[in-house]
């Protein structure tokens, strides 16, 4: 493993790439079927804790362990410059395996986006930010691989994935939970159903963007491994493999299983209301599969 001893510049952004704070936040709504997740701060930022790390990837706790990282305190208040010490424990985390597989189709819309939430979304921001990690200082290290878009490839990965993150948590999530809450009588509507149909309909095509994007950026690692031999990369290689792999559950959770059931709650809500029945939009083809060959 390659010997890091702080790095200058530093390789750590001010603050991970987040639209609406550190991690994006579930809104609050129905105690029966809010999601109940609490705001997530994304992991290998020098506000992280020891027990953070563990906790999310146990293989650290030795690692800290050896950098005589205790327990009661952030990183940042460890060492006033964690950005080597950052780095050894991306290297040293293991990308998370992808979700158990489990039959979601009788699954309440709460239970659904819990699971999202909590075993899709704050997984994938924390790799994010693992990744972005690395792959600055490996791009920092070798002139070699500038004229590639080795960095700008993961920026905008980066960027859209967490965008679009955000947008299910803010927008299509709250909106399919307050139409399943209407439709138990437990709230007043106060949105108008049609609101989820289009942002539906936007959460689908981030899909197909992030696969797009993701083979670009796996292609930008592969010219980049024809260029030079690091250790890094084989990490980076694993790493977003194992996104793309998650990705397409992801994907498929909201296709096949989350979407019909809120477009379901969408129309008992407009035949309660006695508005005129939703006029469907042509059916979304299945997007492009994101798993890693």
């Amino acid at each position: 493993m390659n010997e890091v001893v702080n790095p200058a510049p530093p390789v750590l952004p001010a603050d991970p790439v987040h639209i609406h704070g550190v991690g994006g936040c579930t809104p609050a709504g129905d105690a029966e079927t809010a999601a109940t997740s609490p705001c997530h701060r994304a992991l290998f930022t020098a506000t992280s804790m020891r027990s953070e790390f563990v906790s999310l990837y146990p293989e650290l706790d030795q690692v800290c362990d050896q950098l005589g990282f205790g327990d009661d305190m952030s990183i940042g208040q460890w060492n006033s410059d964690p950005s080597w010490a950052l780095l050894i424990l991306a290297r040293a985390a293991e990308a998370p395996r992808p979700a158990a597989a489990f039959d979601w189709s009788q699954a309440e819309i709460f239970e659904l986006v819990d699971n999202l939430i909590a075993h899709h979304h704050n997984p994938l921001r924390n790799e994010l930010r693992r990744l972005g990690l690395l792959i600055r200082n490996f791009d920092r290290r070798y002139p070699a691989i500038r004229d590639l878009d080795f960095h700008g490839a993961f920026t905008k990965l980066e960027v859209d994935l967490i965008k679009h993150l955000d947008h299910e948590e803010e927008t299509v999530f709250p909106h399919c939970l307050d139409n399943e809450a209407a439709c138990r009588g437990h709230t007043n509507g106060t949105r108008d159903a049609a609101e989820v149909t289009s942002g539906i309909r936007e959460m689908m095509s981030g899909h197909d963007y992030g696969s797009s994007e993701m083979a670009h950026m796996l292609a930008q690692v592969a010219a980049a491994g024809a260029i030079v031999i690091d250790e890094d990369l084989d990490i980076i290689l694993l790493g977003l493999k194992a996104i793309s792999a998650d990705l397409a559950i992801h994907a498929d959770i909201e296709r096949d299983i989350l979407m019909p059931a809120a477009l379901s709650s969408e129309e008992q809500l407009r035949s309660k209301s006695g508005a005129h029945r939703i006029i469907r939009p042509p059916p979304i083809p299945p997007c492009p599969s994101n798993r890693a060959d």
